[in-house]
């Protein structure tokens, strides 16, 4: 059986190794999952546990449970993706600081109503978990996006 990897395309652009980048992937990955498990799921579980009075007890099975915090650690790891993604971007030119910049309030956006989709709470604090961070990130995107900018005016200006 062949071995497919992204390698053609990473050389094609002239990066010559895909290990930084798969081990960027993967660390920011488990960023987000550490982060999602230590910091925000306990803040999600303890909201909808609050839900139970003396008339009402929450009756949650544990499918139901490890569903939900395997979908919140996975969204949360996906989402940790985003500053390399950002940079993957700029380097094969398909976004450019400038643009990342200039469309910021969009971004903003985005970000709101992403952290409001992944997030199982409808309460403001649990979404600023996730916005938060997705907004730092993106901002880390963004520096990144610039240097991979100035390192490519260093390489095609002639000395």
């Amino acid at each position: 059986m062949q071995k497919k990897s992204f390698a053609p395309l990473f050389r094609l652009k002239g990066l010559k190794s895909s290990t930084p980048i798969l081990l960027t992937a993967i660390f920011l990955f488990y960023l987000g999952a550490f982060f999602c498990y230590f910091v925000t799921l306990p803040f999600g579980v303890q909201f909808l546990l609050g839900y139970q009075s003396a008339h009402i007890k929450p009756m949650i099975s544990v499918g139901k449970y490890v569903s939900f915090c395997t979908v919140f650690i996975f969204g949360f790891g996906l989402t940790f993706e985003l500053p390399l993604i950002l940079a993957l971007l700029s380097y094969i030119k398909v976004v450019n600081a400038a643009f990342l910049t200039r469309n910021r309030r969009y971004a903003i956006l985005l970000i709101a109503v992403t952290a409001a989709i992944i997030t199982p709470t409808p309460d403001i604090f649990n979404m600023a978990l996730m916005g938060g961070p997705l907004y730092l990130l993106f901002e880390v995107g963004v520096v990144l996006a610039k240097i991979i900018e100035r390192k490519r005016a260093v390489t095609a200006s002639p000395i």
